[in-house]
């Protein structure tokens, strides 16, 4: 999501008292292809209670585990806050 549409999810689950989960592969906000829109988004999302944490890579991990460990890394950094679910 783009840091208008996860404000807008966040007011959204705090209504309903449940946590969003950040999905890092969706358009706008790709963690690998478009990394400073994500890193402005989980800047956007650091210490939000409304946050679970950050999905990235759902795939099979295969000669990727270079990528995923810098992906991983980069998005702690941006968001120290939340956990980053890999899998």
């Amino acid at each position: 999501p783009t840091v208008k549409e996860a404000k807008e999810m966040v007011a959204l689950c705090k209504k309903a008292g449940v946590k969003l989960m950040v999905d890092l592969l969706a358009p706008g906000c790709h963690v690998y292809r478009e990394p400073e829109k994500a890193r402005a988004l989980c800047e956007k999302l650091r210490g939000d209670d409304a946050v679970w944490g950050h999905a990235i890579w759902h795939d099979a991990i295969g000669k990727t585990a270079g990528g995923r460990t810098r992906d991983i890394l980069n998005v702690r950094r941006w968001d120290p806050t939340h956990p980053v679910l890999c899998s």
